[in-house]
């Protein structure tokens, strides 16, 4: 299997723990929510539309506050340590027009990989930026991608544009990857190419939280499921739990009941 990064053993040890987590955006309230993610795994979270999916990634990303309860990594709280914080976040959004598509695919990398140096000393940002540039690139061989020279992103397919979204994410070596529908645009060939990355990132370590609809795939390929409803989480459990208890048809079951 290939890595597009260092594994890192004692990202293995460690879990983002959500304990009576509240979010509200507008009238609606997400929480409280009461779950460990492990880190070298995959979480999935579904939930029919209007469940809070959306609510729960802009919390980690920092972009909505929490109004009550904690989101902690190791004792720390996220919020408390937001520069830090997000510097180790990568996040795909489900929608691929949500980029600078005037610029080119490498101006894209090239300009997220300069951000984020900006929390490294001095003294070591260039080595730091020729690194994330190299992974920006094994992360394009390992996808099968190569972005056309100069051409805006503007110009580019669907799928051409997820890939160079989802490079964008990962090129800074993120510890922590939220993926929103990451399939969405992929044809049969780069979904295979993303299965492989997923098996790569959880390998190296990587939290990896993923929303999708997709039950099935879901079955596949998750460690661990969170299921929400109307903001509420309604079921914390691993793949073998939800697969005993009926797998698609109980997790259906869970998304169903009033």
């Amino acid at each position: 299997m290939m890595q597009v990064s260092q594994e890192k053993p004692e990202l293995k040890k460690q879990a983002l723990t959500l304990a009576g987590a509240v979010a509200v955006r507008g009238r609606f309230q997400l929480g409280p929510l009461e779950a460990s993610l492990p880190f070298g795994q995959i979480t999935v979270v579904v939930g029919p539309n209007g469940a809070g999916k959306t609510t729960l990634t802009r919390v980690l990303l920092g972009q909505i506050p929490l109004k009550k309860g904690h989101i902690r990594l190791q004792e720390r709280e996220i919020h408390t340590a937001r520069a830090e914080w997000r510097a180790r976040l990568g996040f795909l959004s489900d929608d691929p027009n949500e980029l600078l598509i005037e610029c080119s695919a490498e101006e894209l990398w090239r300009f997220c990989i300069g951000v984020n140096v900006l929390r490294f000393p001095k003294d070591i940002r260039s080595q730091m930026r020729a690194a994330m540039l190299r992974r920006a690139r094994a992360l394009a061989d390992m996808l099968h991608f190569l972005p056309p020279a100069r051409q805006p992103i503007a110009e580019y397919s669907l799928g051409m544009r997820k890939k160079t979204q989802l490079i964008a994410a990962l090129c800074t070596d993120p510890d922590i990857i939220i993926l929103d529908e990451p399939r969405n645009g992929l044809d049969p060939i780069g979904i295979d190419q993303m299965h492989r990355l997923l098996r790569a990132l959880v390998a190296e370590g990587k939290l990896v939280l993923i929303a999708t609809h997709d039950l099935a795939w879901a079955l596949a390929h998750a460690h661990n499921f969170l299921v929400l409803r109307a903001g509420r989480m309604v079921l914390a459990a691993t793949a073998d739990e939800v697969k005993r208890k009926g797998g698609e048809a109980y997790l259906l079951d869970r998304l169903a009941q009033d």
